[in-house]
């Protein structure tokens, strides 16, 4: 198959970006495909590198400063890369090499109007992917006014959003820096994201 790459970009912290960057690959790399996530968090190493090295994930992790000059067809099937918040000049780079965006945001208005930043240095920047998703996460399943109430103002900015929410749960918090399999909610959640994803992929 051919090579995608798949950015998780928000340019705010705390909305679940590096969760799901490391729960969308180990999901994908247990389905059988050839995955590698690289921490695109120069600066700093963000958790993403951290959870990598806590347990053997069976995936290539790459440290931002790492990231191999090319990627072969022949080497991964996919490539998700966790970008860091703020980091503008960094995001606009990997806009143009992706194939496709993905911005998590917690169903907060706050979250919403952060994905908007992102969506328009994607208008300008990037080449290959289509305009981004956002995936609602860290959602209080209690809170679904507050959820619709969040669909319905990204409808009314034209902005794309998965049908998956990915729901605030103590198991997935728990899994933090540990095996992603070892939280069933996530990983029921985490692949129903990724059957979504890939099929907008297909």
């Amino acid at each position: 198959m051919v090579l995608m790459k798949i950015l998780i970009s928000a340019t705010k912290g705390g909305t679940g970006k590096t969760t799901t960057s490391v729960f969308l690959t180990d999901v994908l790399h247990r389905r059988g495909h050839k995955v590698a996530l690289i921490d695109a968090d120069y600066e700093q190493r963000s958790a993403a590198n951290a959870w990598c090295q806590n347990f053997e994930p069976g995936w290539a992790c790459y440290p931002g400063d790492e990231i191999p000059d090319e990627f072969d067809d022949q080497d991964y099937d996919y490539v998700i890369i966790d970008s860091a918040p703020g980091e503008r000049a960094r995001l606009v780079t990997l806009l143009a090499l992706v194939d496709a965006i993905v911005i998590p945001a917690k169903p907060e208005l706050g979250d919403l109007f952060a994905t908007t930043e992102v969506v328009e240095l994607a208008a300008r920047h990037a080449t290959l992917a289509p305009p981004p998703v956002v995936l609602l996460s860290r959602v209080d399943l209690r809170s679904v006014p507050q959820v619709v109430e969040c669909r319905t103002w990204l409808a009314e900015n034209s902005i794309p959003a998965f049908q998956t929410i990915i729901p605030q749960r103590v198991d997935i918090h728990r899994a933090f820096l540990s095996e992603p399999g070892s939280s069933r909610s996530g990983m029921v959640a985490y692949g129903e994201f990724a059957n979504e994803l890939l099929a907008r992929l297909a």
